[in-house]
């Protein structure tokens, strides 16, 4: 009985965590909007990086929100 609480515990605090927590900080600006296209994406991501000054150490920018990934995706994505 005790280790089936316990699995249940642990179990809704996973999902608690799991559900409030977001990868990159910069898309909280996109979450209530209906439709998103590339442009949203840009300013949004343009917007959050606009103080802030990214390294040329891609592991140093991780926790901001990984800024050469996205400048690889926004590249690759533009012209499409």
């Amino acid at each position: 009985m005790k280790t089936s609480l316990r699995i249940l515990l642990f179990t809704l605090i996973m999902i608690f965590i799991i559900q409030n927590s977001i990868a990159q900080k910069w898309l909280e600006r996109l979450k209530n909007k209906d439709s998103v296209n590339f442009f949203d994406i840009q300013k949004a991501f343009n917007d959050y990086w606009k103080d802030k000054i990214p390294s040329a150490v891609e592991s140093e920018n991780m926790e901001e929100g990984g800024y050469q990934q996205f400048k690889r995706w926004e590249y690759f994505m533009k012209n499409r």
